[in-house]
């Protein structure tokens, strides 16, 4: 916490003017994914000198669970003064309102505190006014977040990335009353999470958990202790299966899901933002359905599985490079009206898996499909795309399934 009397947003910037410091804005603390990842995107602007190395960084906002956890988790290591109440947050507005030489925006929404010069397409009144950027504002936001990550890795025997020191890569204890729950027993433990939203940001649709199954019946079989994460429904494929459903316990909180990514072994991800988690943990993992191409996962150890785009009209399946100008033109709501959703199958799900499991042992060079995926563009401009600056890999036995879909046309 600030240690000095807080009683309005002027005491906050005298604090930030007296100490060189900056307030952290536009983390959206409503979505997992958006909270780790700007976090992490204030690290690599702090190690690469984008905010003053000598300075204090401040965050102000709501007394919530997200903020409140990582303030006590990593509150040091982040070199972040946590203020937290119920008024901090129009203190946030008015700071970055008047005083935007104070601030450093963090944020990869199109959603801003404060209106940006040549960027905010409108305004929007909530229970109080937010500012909407453009979709190219905010993948630009995301290219730079990836060009950051790849500027603060560094390689080691040429053979394999760490990522910078300092980060949010750290390993935590498992809480007994947790590791009763998992029950894991010298198991090595595989985390799953399956999204049931019919439509959202990052899923054309809900994931069919029938897709699933292979996988979990595989990891069985390579004696992983299988644990659902994220907080959807238990699927009764899952319950047959032996599935442990802490996702739907009493003690699913966000402080107990850094316990378990960070001793996990591999994760199985559907398109949601819990997928920070094994990222930031330098874990093996699977990304499935997502339909954002042109946000591909960051890691080295991450395989990316992407739902597809099709036609209604014409039962035509658009390439990957026309599935990234869809996504421009709509934004970030799959356009459910007009393209029909193609999902990765149980063996797309499962051939993914097996190479990510391999990826620790061996970081193995891509192929040249999976080459072509990571150079792949737009029709109009491939800078704005996060593709070039990621160290993951599309499946390489989806690559070869539509191999078709590489070209542009």
């Amino acid at each position: 916490m600030i240690p000095i009397n807080i009683e309005s947003a002027l005491d906050i910037v005298k604090f930030l003017e007296a100490n060189n410091g900056k307030l952290i804005i536009n983390i959206e603390t409503s979505a997992v994914g958006h909270t780790l990842s700007e976090l992490d995107n204030f690290m690599c602007m702090r190690v690469l000198g984008e905010v003053p190395a000598d300075g204090i960084c401040c965050y102000i906002g709501p007394d919530e669970e997200r903020m409140s956890t990582i303030s006590e988790l990593y509150g040091d290591s982040l070199n972040i003064v946590f203020f937290l109440s119920k008024y901090a947050s129009e203190m946030a507005r008015s700071i970055a309102l008047f005083r935007p030489d104070l601030t450093v925006d963090v944020g990869m929404s199109s959603f801003k505190i404060a209106p940006i010069e040549n960027e905010t397409l409108r305004s929007e009144q909530v229970d109080h006014i937010i500012y909407r950027s453009s979709i190219n504002k905010l993948m630009g936001d995301f290219v730079s977040y990836y060009r950051r990550k790849l500027e603060t890795f560094t390689t080691e025997q040429t053979r394999f990335l760490f990522p910078m020191p300092g980060g949010m890569l750290r390993k935590f204890i498992l809480p007994d009353e947790l590791e009763r729950l998992v029950d894991a027993r010298g198991r090595r433990l595989a985390l799953i999470q399956i999204k049931d939203t019919e439509q959202h940001s990052g899923g054309a649709e809900a994931v069919d958990p029938l897709t699933y199954v292979p996988t979990l019946e595989y990891l069985k079989d390579m004696n992983f202790q299988l644990v659902q994460v994220g907080r959807e429904y238990h699927p009764k494929d899952f319950a047959r299966l032996g599935v442990i459903d802490y996702a739907n316990s009493p003690l699913a909180s966000f402080k107990n899901d850094f316990a378990l990514f960070s001793n996990s072994d591999f994760c199985l991800t559907g398109p949601s933002g819990i997928a920070m988690f094994p990222e930031l943990m330098m874990k093996p993992y699977v990304v499935a359905n997502t339909w954002w191409h042109g946000i591909p996962p960051f890691s080295p150890l991450a395989v990316a599985l992407p739902a597809l785009a099709r036609l209604r009209e014409n039962n035509l399946m658009l390439t990957f490079a026309e599935q990234n100008e869809l996504y421009f033109e709509n934004g970030v709501y799959f356009p459910l009206e007009t393209h029909e959703s193609v999902s990765p199958d149980g063996t797309d799900i499962l051939a993914a898996t097996i190479e990510a499991l391999g990826l620790e042992e061996n970081l193995t060079l891509l192929n040249e499909r999976q080459i072509q995926y990571r150079q792949m563009a737009t029709p109009k401009n491939q800078a704005d795309l996060c593709n070039p600056y990621c160290l993951s890999r599309l499946s390489s036995a989806y690559a070869e399934r539509y191999q078709n879909l590489l070209s542009p046309k």
